[in-house]
């Protein structure tokens, strides 16, 4: 079965309408929106668009926060810790990853440290905020309370995914990294056991 295409304007609308229909205001709607899009364009398809179900399940009922800001806990000329009270991933790692370039455009290096942001999804997404100003970016997340992988080997699952990511600028064409300390991303393995398929590695 050929895969369905789809036209990017078309459907921006289509996502940014759904999350502000969950309550998400308009501008914080088309961020998230446009992140989702970008990880579907970078072929991340398990992080991008759908992620929308799970994301206007978390605002409808209140696990996301739809409003307010950050709060800036620490701050130096190179270096801020955020508290995100949860606010959306998207819009706060796109926000995240903008300051970081801000203070590495005045001081050589740039570096955010947030804490309880939402579902930030697909790395990648956000490497194009440096490369496209001639920066490397260094992106990881952690989240200690999940347990979701097992150490190799093992099958007790005893951490969370720990992806992580860069992003190096080139004369061309930007080298993107993403990937996880975990085998294979949830959604894929969701994916797959929607489709009753196997994933295309053992496990």
């Amino acid at each position: 079965m050929a895969a369905q295409r789809y036209d990017y304007q078309d459907l921006l609308t289509f996502a940014s309408q759904l999350l502000t229909r969950a309550g998400l205001p308009q501008v914080r709607a088309e961020v998230v929106a446009r992140q989702f899009l970008e990880a579907d364009l970078l072929g991340y398809s398990t992080h991008g668009v759908q992620r929308l179900p799970s994301n206007c399940d978390w605002l409808l009922k209140g696990e996301t926060n739809p409003d307010g800001r950050h709060i800036v806990l620490q701050a130096t000329r190179c270096c801020e810790t955020w508290d995100a009270d949860f606010l959306p991933g998207p819009w706060v790692a796109a926000q995240a990853v903008d300051r970081a370039c801000e203070m590495a455009a005045e001081n050589g290096l740039g570096s955010v440290v947030v804490r309880r942001a939402q579902h930030v999804a697909c790395l990648a997404s956000y490497l194009g905020r440096a490369t496209d100003l001639r920066m490397m970016v260094m992106i990881t997340v952690s989240t200690p309370s999940e347990a979701v992988v097992a150490a190799h080997g093992g099958l007790t699952r005893i951490f969370s995914c720990n992806p992580f990511a860069a992003g190096i600028p080139t004369g061309e064409a930007p080298i993107l990294i993403d990937t996880t300390l975990a085998m294979s991303a949830q959604g894929s393995m969701n994916r797959a056991h929607r489709q009753r398929t196997m994933l295309p590695y053992p496990m």
